[in-house]
């Protein structure tokens, strides 16, 4: 396509003399060339344009105007007859020109993990102009239609747990095509983990079905290592010494933990940092950050953050890359959490990493317990697992079914996902059996129901209004 390095014509960069050379397009600097990637790089005395293609770093993202008129010149000369690839007699015989061909099913989905009762929304992507769509969820539903019936575009409420694969169909009215997206949507049930909860990463306890990892960038993420540990053989680790994107993330989530008969929930855990550098131009500002949901995700509430000018650092600054020697590199922190819309049985736990490169970050010794949980019999116990909420999400009314232990008053409790009371209401009840209906709230969103009963039976529900 007829364009050089951005120093010239050879295969050497970084040479002084290459700042006399010319790539032959007017809007790339002049540059001695690069082999890695600073963004503020001036080697022939202006700004060199690092991120580009036809440079040596390693971190290409771009071509510049000039470059692209360069290319389409070459692209359409006569020479060697290359303009005849883009004429109409060229691209009707290579079946370019003419109606689109049905030739791929996809589509694109919101999120792929949620908790029972949550929808997922599916997205259609194919090409080229299908006309019908028929969607296999997984679980036994299914949905087809045309435009008309918003077909292209479809949300699905999952009511039972599990990991489903998902089938899209798309037509044409004379073709169809099919894909299939395996492990497409994982269903979490309530509960998910067990209290306390102690993540070491050591072998045979991590990886876990428990914990999940994202990486926004895919660019490398949290990874088991045996170079560095708080307690024990092993820790996560995060590579960000060679991260050169600033700003990228990195997410350690749990599963699903039934804290909905706590008074208080406690997570600490330990990490290891330091800048990258040496000195005072060593500070860098990556964040680690711990957040936590009552309603599986949904939404992620922010309870602290380790700053790298204030609180992340543990040691002193390096330019190599980083990696604990020993107990005095590490440091730990802890949460507590008393509020109602946490303790349920759709808590979770999240570590984000942002790096804002600085030097690696190591994760270790996670603990999850509940403090001050009521007591109550192992009848008791029995008896509030069999209450039951239903319809579960619902649109305008739901039905409370429970059974008092005992004589006495009954209470429930209506907030919204960040605690605010909506509505409360008590009975004095006789033993036995009852069943309260509630009326839906205006607005949608995800609610929680707290009941508790006479002998201090007592249960949180998670409650989706669509």
């Amino acid at each position: 396509l007829n364009l050089r390095h951005p120093w010239g014509n050879s295969n050497d960069p970084g040479l002084a003399q290459n700042c006399e050379q010319d790539d032959l397009v007017d809007d790339t600097p002049n540059t001695m060339g690069w082999t890695s990637c600073d963004l503020e790089g001036t080697t022939c005395g202006s700004l060199d344009n690092v991120q580009n293609y036809m440079d040596y770093s390693y971190c290409g993202r771009m071509f510049t105007l000039g470059q692209k008129d360069r290319m389409r010149a070459a692209a359409l000369s006569p020479v060697a007859q290359r303009n005849q690839l883009s004429s109409a007699s060229n691209l009707e015989a290579t079946g370019v020109a003419g109606a689109d061909i049905l030739c791929e099913a996809s589509f694109d989905v919101d999120r792929k993990t949620i908790c029972l009762g949550d929808s997922v929304r599916f997205t259609d992507a194919s090409f080229h102009n299908p006309t019908s769509w028929s969607w296999d969820f997984g679980d036994g539903a299914s949905f087809s239609g045309q435009s008309e019936d918003d077909a292209e575009e479809v949300y699905h409420v999952y009511n039972e747990p599990g990991v489903f694969d998902v089938t899209l169909t798309v037509g044409n009215g004379s073709e169809e095509v099919s894909s299939t997206l395996n492990e497409a949507v994982y269903v979490m049930d309530p509960g998910e983990l067990d209290l306390p909860l102690e993540q070491g990463f050591e072998e045979g306890q991590y990886p876990s079905e428990g914990w999940s990892t994202l990486d926004v960038l895919n660019d490398g993420t949290w990874e088991v290592t045996d170079a560095a540990a708080a307690f024990g053989a092993r820790s996560l680790s995060l590579d960000n010494w060679s991260n050169n994107v600033e700003g990228s993330t990195d997410f350690l989530r749990s599963s699903t933990i039934d804290v909905s008969e706590a008074d208080e929930v406690h997570v600490s855990y330990a990490w290891s940092y330091v800048h990258k550098g040496v000195g005072d131009d060593a500070e860098t500002d990556d964040r680690l950050r711990i957040s936590v949901s009552g309603d599986c995700g949904g939404d992620w509430d922010l309870r602290k953050m380790h700053r790298g000018v204030t609180s992340l650092p543990t040691s002193t600054p390096t330019p190599f890359p980083w990696t604990p020697s020993g107990p005095e590199d590490w440091t730990s922190s802890s949460i507590q959490l008393d509020q109602e819309v946490y303790l349920t049985e759709f808590f979770r736990v999240q570590f984000e990493f942002e790096g804002r490169l600085g030097n690696n970050v190591y994760l270790d010794n996670i603990n999850i317990y509940a403090v001050g949980t009521t007591e109550m019999s192992e009848l008791h116990h029995d008896l509030v697992k069999e209450w039951h909420l239903s319809p579960n999400p619902a649109t305008e009314q739901s039905f409370l079914a429970f059974s008092s232990p005992a004589d006495g008053e009954a209470q429930m409790m209506l907030r919204d996902a960040s605690g605010r009371l909506i509505h409360e209401q008590s009975s004095w009840l006789v033993s036995g059996a009852h069943e309260w209906s509630l009326s839906a709230p205006e607005a949608p969103g995800v609610y929680f129901i707290h009941l508790k009963t006479a002998g201090d039976a007592h249960r949180t529900w998670r409650w989706i209004i669509h």
